[in-house]
């Protein structure tokens, strides 16, 4: 709590990140539904995670060279973008090729966001609270607040169907 009360902006990245990693985790689990939707089957949805992960790793070993170009707020910025974009193109897509569109985007996604945030806490932190802050933002960030959306979103995927939880998985990243 202390942590919070002397670093607020601090709180508002955990909280921006976990809305944006809780929506890409539920819309990463329940992908094979919108795939399903479209008539493809389970084969389409390993090519597309392969292709997604493959994306991250360029990303971040450019971040650095990227610091040098823009500011590390322009990178986040351009990060949460893509998460949303991600988003609407999820809820809008017909075919399979907007998925690999998807799939594309994750390099300005995850890729970037994980060496922000970790850069984050090295440069705005003292160096007495930054473990307990990356504690405090990967245990909210990556286990919290996803697990809360991915429980709304399985509700309502179980009552109304994927497309009301993609608009929860949009309204989320938006936020």
């Amino acid at each position: 709590r202390e942590l919070l009360k002397k670093y607020p902006t601090f709180f508002l990245l955990i909280l921006g990140w976990g809305l944006l990693f809780g929506s890409h985790n539920t819309s990463g689990t329940y992908l094979i539904h919108v795939i399903r939707k479209m008539g493809e089957g389970e084969s389409l949805l390993g090519i597309l995670i392969a292709v997604s992960v493959l994306m991250e790793f360029p990303s971040m070993w450019a971040f650095r060279s990227l610091l040098q170009k823009k500011s590390l707020r322009f990178w986040f910025c351009v990060s949460a973008s893509a998460y949303v974009l991600r988003h609407i193109v999820l809820l809008v897509a017909r075919r399979p090729l907007f998925l690999f569109l998807i799939a594309i985007i994750q390099f300005f996604e995850t890729g970037m966001l994980v060496p922000a945030t970790a850069l984050y806490v090295v440069r705005y932190l003292d160096a007495a609270n930054q473990a307990k802050g990356q504690t405090l933002m990967y245990t909210l960030s990556n286990g919290v607040i996803p697990a809360c959306i991915l429980f709304l979103s399985g509700r309502l995927v179980d009552v109304s169907g994927i497309d009301s939880a993609l608009i929860l998985i949009l309204a989320c990243s938006t936020v």
